[in-house]
């Protein structure tokens, strides 16, 4: 037994993981890869943005992210739903890739 009285006492799913059904005593798994898990996620490929999403451009996320990872300086990811750093590709010569275009 739990010993909590109202669902305000309940807590949020964490960032990074989803909770996809009532009554759980603890979160369902991480998030998937190419997605994040703000709070509150319901799904592990959150769709809807308030709660997660798919990764966007100029990063990756890998398997139960909170927030996208940005890609390491000379490289960038010209595609949303990257997983890991492998995503990410060298600045082309004359070129330099020194910033993030991630969401602030």
């Amino acid at each position: 037994s739990t010993e909590l009285r109202s669902p305000d006492e309940c807590s949020d799913c964490p960032a990074g993981y989803y909770c996809d059904g009532m009554g759980l005593p603890y979160p369902t798994g991480p998030c998937d890869p190419g997605y994040y898990c703000s709070m509150k996620a319901y799904t592990s490929a959150p769709p809807d943005g308030s709660t997660g999403g798919l990764c966007p451009r100029g990063g990756y996320c890998p398997v139960g992210s909170s927030y996208p990872t940005a890609c390491d300086p000379g490289t960038y990811n010209n595609f949303t739903g990257g997983k890991t750093q492998a995503d990410c590709y060298s600045c082309d010569p004359g070129y330099y890739c020194a910033g993030s275009n991630l969401p602030k």
